[in-house]
């Protein structure tokens, strides 16, 4: 039987020079999940690193003789889980697949599995990881971009001179809320079909995990979200330009206006005016 080891992979953009991908995500953006051995007197990594790319995996051996070590052993895990998370986090997910058990939450995950099949359940572990923080980060930007839509929402239908100082601003949220479209249109497929380049009893984790963290709906509701999102930012950005080149022709009005009244006052001095008269 072997002994237990952590694992920490990182979630990384690009590769430095030597580093070999575990795993390669094309989608929303091409990234690598790069493993390194993490030292266990240095315990997991904190509850904060959920977000910063960064999971860490406890591998524990599968073959346990006896219930009452199958107990302790779960209890073990869930106590190197639960260690550091916020008070405020929801459950840890628990699952038994294949002979293998699994203790998750977002950046830290306890493994037991068979020698064979250890390698194939991690690297599931590893792409539901990566995916499911994807879509945490996109629920997280939608969630703090809800004051932005408030303020912006009155463009929707009358804007006003001083709106036009404000019009870039406005126009970068737009480019945000499209720029998180994309994102949730190329991460989708990932998160609700199973990876088929995974053997079958890794491919049912990953399903089971997809299942148990909600990610169909979650995705759902992000989408329902972006298209308040879209709809609000569209016409605005329609009123905004409709109300520019409103301003654009009554500037231009003016212009010809004091162009005339100009001509006018000259052809009126000219009659009425005449050198040494």
């Amino acid at each position: 039987m072997g002994e237990p080891r952590t694992v920490r992979i990182r979630f990384v953009d690009r590769l430095a020079p030597g580093e070999v991908a575990l795993l390669t995500f094309p989608d929303p953006a091409p990234h690598y999940a790069v493993l390194t051995e993490a030292s266990p007197d240095n315990g997991p990594a904190p509850a904060s690193t959920a977000d910063s790319g960064v999971l860490d995996v406890r591998l524990e051996p599968g073959s346990r003789p006896a219930a009452s070590a199958e107990r302790n052993g779960d209890e073990a895990g869930a106590r190197w889980i639960a260690a550091g998370m916020p008070s405020d986090s929801p459950p840890p997910i628990t699952l038994s697949v294949r002979g293998a058990d699994i203790i998750w939450r977002p950046g830290r995950a306890w493994l037991c599995a068979g020698a064979d099949q250890s390698e194939a359940m991690l690297l599931a572990v590893i792409e539901f990881s990566f995916h499911e923080r994807e879509l945490r980060r996109l629920e997280q930007e939608v969630a703090g971009a809800w004051d932005d839509l408030e303020r912006d929402k009155r463009l929707a239908w009358e804007a006003e001179p001083a709106d036009l100082h404000s019009q870039k601003a406005v126009g970068l949220r737009m480019n945000q809320t499209l720029h998180r479209r994309i994102r949730h249109s190329r991460l989708s497929p990932w998160l609700l079909q199973p990876n088929r380049s995974l053997p079958l009893s890794a491919g049912k984790l990953g399903e089971e995990l997809r299942v148990r963290a909600g990610v169909d709906d979650r995705l759902d509701a992000v989408d329902g979200h972006l298209e308040v999102f879209e709809h609000v930012y569209e016409m605005a950005s329609q009123r905004l330009g409709e109300f520019r080149a409103s301003h654009k022709e009554q500037v231009l009005e003016w212009v010809i206006i004091g162009l005339l009244a100009g001509e006018g006052l000259l052809l009126l001095l000219g009659m009425f005016w005449t050198p040494g008269g």
